[in-house]
Formats: C-alpha cells, structure tokens, sequence
C-alpha cells in the first residue's frame, strides 16, 4: 500500500489499480484472465526497475500514459471470455476503477468529446484515445456517422504527424 505521508501521483495510483485487478481478475479463475494478469505483473516490474534508476530513459509520464491506454483496452481483451466470466470481469473493472482511479472512465469520455468538438487531434495520447473509441464502435451501423468523423480526425492527425 502506498504511504500518505504525501501525495499519491497518478503513476501510483493506475499501478495501484492494476494491482487490484490483477488479485480480482485471478480470482475469478479464467485461464485467460491469469495470463492478462501475469503480463501486466511482468511490465509493472520491469517499469519499476526502468524508474529506479538514476536517470530512467523512460519518463513516468510515458508510463502513466500507457497505463492509461492499457486500461482503456481491457474490455477489447475480455470481449473473447465466456458470457458469464467476461461481465463478471467488466463489473469488477468498473468497481476497482471507480474506487482507484475516480471518473477514469468518464474523463475518457469527456476528452474524446472536446477532441471532437475542437475537430482535430493534437497528440499521440488524444490519438490512442480516438483510436480505441474507433474501435470499439467499428461495425456498428448506428455508428456510422461517428465512425466518419473520426476516421477523418484521425487521418488529418496522421498525415500531419
């Protein structure tokens, strides 16, 4: 557990969080669930071993990045688990998210929006959140509208970048 002697950063706080789900999601004993838990366990270890160092050639903020992006994607990989595990998993992330990381979800939420208001991406992180939205609405028909806009957000991004 982390102290509170000071301020907990996001880093902690999204490493904490996998750690949560990491112990949920072995719990609920999928196979496949173990398997996604072993490799965040192996990449948060080497993370922490990078950052030890003296000068890390990987900041923290592209850490937390990344974190973030890896969150954004698990329910993508739960979507290949059987019914009854794969809503038992989602619940769990909604829970572990909501009391770990408050809003995390609905911050996503609110950045795509203001991303597409504004009309134009200006990041690589504006980008993957953009790119993971498009892929969770892909071969939606009632999303094809929005699908155009952000293949057209998406391709000005790229073509600039």
């Amino acid at each position: 557990m982390i102290s509170q002697s000071r301020p907990i950063t996001r880093f902690e706080k999204l490493t904490e969080a996998y750690a949560q789900l990491g112990s949920e999601f072995r719990d609920i004993g999928n196979a496949k669930l173990v398997e996604l838990v072993d490799t965040w366990e192996k990449s948060l270890s080497q993370m922490h071993s990078m950052l030890i160092k003296n000068k890390p050639l990987v900041k923290r903020s592209a850490f937390v990045a990344g974190l973030e992006q890896g969150l954004r994607e698990i329910p993508s990989l739960l979507s290949e688990l059987p019914e009854v595990e794969r809503r038992l998993a989602l619940k769990t992330l909604s829970r572990v998210m909501e009391s770990m990381v408050p809003g995390f979800f609905e911050k996503n939420r609110e950045t795509l929006d203001k991303i597409v208001a504004r009309g134009k991406i200006k990041n690589k992180d504006e980008w993957y959140l953009i790119r993971h939205h498009v892929d969770e609405i892909e071969g939606d028909s009632s999303q094809l509208l929005q699908l155009a806009e952000l293949y057209k957000l998406i391709d000005n991004y790229e073509n600039i970048a």
